[in-house]
């Protein structure tokens, strides 16, 4: 059992490193960063974009980038919010209650629906019952959880039957509450 754990963790490896590189390929094939923008402003001055990029370690090549993407990546080093000016790490921690909370309640209501449809078909098996029972059930655990997060919040807000004051949307306005 020892032996299979640690080849299981072994074999895990690889697949994370897969995923970190991948992750990394696709941030950079979007065209330009964020200094490129700062081009367009007259009032900073190209030397000065181009010391914010060495700061940033954006002049060096794409390997040594990824090893230095990857380094911060595993001691949480996320750096500094370029909207907000304070650490990454500090707005994760700041709107993870919340989103522990949606995500919490999304899956709760995801199992309450399809308990009731996979019991309903376990006690009619092999029959029109069973199949209706058996598609809602996989039906309501297949809904992703951010989904069911969202219809929550909407439901709240349009009923009040909790407080949502202070809740902000990333898209603006129009959609917070």
């Amino acid at each position: 059992m020892k032996r299979l754990i640690i080849r299981r963790l072994l074999q895990v490896i690889p697949i994370l490193l897969g995923m970190s590189l991948l992750s990394f390929i696709i941030i950079q094939s979007a065209p330009g960063d964020y200094f490129t923008q700062l081009k367009l402003n007259p009032e900073i001055s190209p030397e000065t974009i181009e010391r914010m990029r060495q700061s940033f370690g954006l002049d060096r090549n794409v390997f040594v980038q990824y090893l230095y993407w990857l380094k911060n990546l595993c001691t949480f080093n996320f750096g500094v919010s370029f909207a907000y000016h304070i650490p990454v790490l500090t707005l994760i921690r700041f709107r993870l209650t919340n989103t522990l909370c949606l995500a919490l309640f999304s899956l709760v209501v995801s199992w309450i629906i399809a308990l009731p449809f996979g019991v309903l078909a376990g006690y009619r098996e092999e029959g029109m019952l069973d199949r209706i029972a058996s598609f809602f059930a996989y039906l309501s655990v297949s809904i992703p959880s951010f989904f069911l997060a969202l219809l929550f919040v909407y439901w709240v807000s349009q009923h009040s039957f909790l407080p949502l004051g202070g809740t902000r949307s990333v898209f603006g306005p129009s959609v917070s509450t």
